[in-house]
């Protein structure tokens, strides 16, 4: 071998290993990188059809009536006119009761 041969070879040999670190981190950065969008494109789709779903199901209308309870309130608010008729009943103090 010639020398420019050994020297390139010890060249490359002393750069390798950084060369084979930088390799990996790209690597995986573009795992990570193709990971993240596999995700949020299988989160798209089930949010998608979660949606579609919910918008055909068909909307059920209920009817409320509303007799009883505007009847408990007339009851209401005719109960305090009765009240203020009806006797009080004083309940004696602690003072009261012992003398």
């Amino acid at each position: 071998m010639s020398q420019e041969k050994v020297d390139r070879y010890k060249e490359s040999k002393a750069t390798r290993r950084e060369r084979q670190r930088k390799a990996r981190r790209k690597q995986i950065m573009m795992q990570i990188g193709l990971l993240v969008v596999a995700v949020l494109l299988v989160v798209w789709i089930g949010y998608s059809v979660v949606r579609s779903v919910a918008d055909n199901k068909p909307k059920t209308a209920v009817e409320v009536k509303y007799d009883d309870v505007n009847q408990y309130l007339t009851e209401l608010n005719t109960e305090p006119a009765a009240e203020e008729e009806a006797p009080v009943e004083e309940v004696p103090t602690d003072e009261e009761a012992t003398e």
